[in-house]
């Protein structure tokens, strides 16, 4: 939603962005942060049991943990570890058979929660079974829509 405040500027947020700018940018400045760590397994890791091999890109965990940033913002009620593992899924080749949905990995996504709550984005709340952005995270991620709002 766009916003209109004094001084005839622009207000964006997450929802104003295509989500591959949003995730692109969001990725480069967990990156560039320093406080996101990549654990040694990540190059040995699959993103789920419906893969077949370990994820190409260097950067699957920024991206991973950006795409979880956004999730955040729209869904803040259901942002439990399951839910994101059931939405990150895939469709399983099961050969001759039908295929069949299955989870991604709930160790990369519990992995990125935590390092996003170290970070101070994300915090508990609740029953601490789920998530959702601090007042830190918010201004982050809406700092990272009005740049790609800006190019």
């Amino acid at each position: 939603m766009q916003l209109l405040v004094p001084g005839n500027s622009a207000v964006f947020t997450v929802s104003d962005v295509p989500a591959d700018q949003f995730i692109k940018k969001c990725a480069r400045h967990l990156k560039d942060s320093g406080f996101f760590e990549i654990p040694k397994w990540a190059e040995y890791a699959k993103s789920g049991c419906s893969r077949e091999l370990s994820a190409h890109d260097d950067d699957f965990f920024y991206i991973r943990a950006a795409s979880i940033l956004r999730k955040m913002a729209f869904n803040a009620k259901e942002c439990g570890v399951g839910r994101l593992a059931h939405v990150y899924g895939g469709s399983q080749n099961r050969g001759v058979q039908p295929c069949h949905h299955r989870m991604a990995s709930r160790k990369v996504i519990r992995y990125c929660i935590r390092q996003l709550q170290s970070m101070e984005l994300v915090e508990a709340f609740g029953d601490k079974q789920k998530r959702r952005l601090s007042v830190k995270g918010q201004r982050c991620i809406d700092q990272i829509a009005r740049q790609c709002a800006n190019f």
